[in-house]
């Protein structure tokens, strides 16, 4: 089949895995076959990879990093909701929740150095940078911290 569309197999990147002894990681996400704690049942666990993360973890520093501080608030917002938007609507499926959380705090705690940083402040600007000023006055995109098929099921709960 491969042959017929001229496409052929990379020898170094094809290999057959034991999803239940170890995970893979394809376009990527990583998946692996768990236990659930709760059921006790076998289910596909599949979560953004490690080199994803860290991918879109890179462009938020490199948004936020020193060499941007003369750049207007607005056009630091914007390049940061550019790379979350676009990372997040290709994450956004199955077991995110953890990923998206972790992501969620490490952009706070990314943009509000960063205006620490810009405005000669002491301190991680917590108090002067609250996440209601971040997402209300700066306009940067909430992460949802919910798994998809989460919050179907917690709207259809209550119907």
């Amino acid at each position: 089949m491969l042959e017929s569309l001229g496409l052929t197999l990379s020898t170094e990147k094809t290999r057959i895995v034991d999803a239940t002894s170890e995970g893979f990681t394809f376009l990527g996400f990583t998946l692996r076959i768990v236990q659930s704690p709760r059921t006790g049942k076998m289910f596909p666990l599949i979560v953004p990879s490690k080199k994803a993360l860290g991918r879109i973890k890179k462009e938020i520093k490199d948004a936020t990093c020193r060499k941007n501080l003369a750049l207007p608030n607005e056009v630091t917002v914007t390049r940061l909701n550019m790379a979350l938007r676009g990372w997040v609507n290709y994450f956004y499926y199955m077991h995110c929740t953890k990923a998206f959380a972790h992501l969620k705090n490490y952009t706070e705690e990314r943009v509000r150095v960063y205006l620490s940083r810009k405005h000669r402040l002491r301190g991680r600007g917590y108090t002067k940078y609250p996440n209601a000023y971040l997402y209300e006055n700066l306009g940067l995109y909430r992460i949802p911290i919910t798994a998809p098929w989460a919050q179907a099921a917690k709207a259809a709960g209550r119907r």
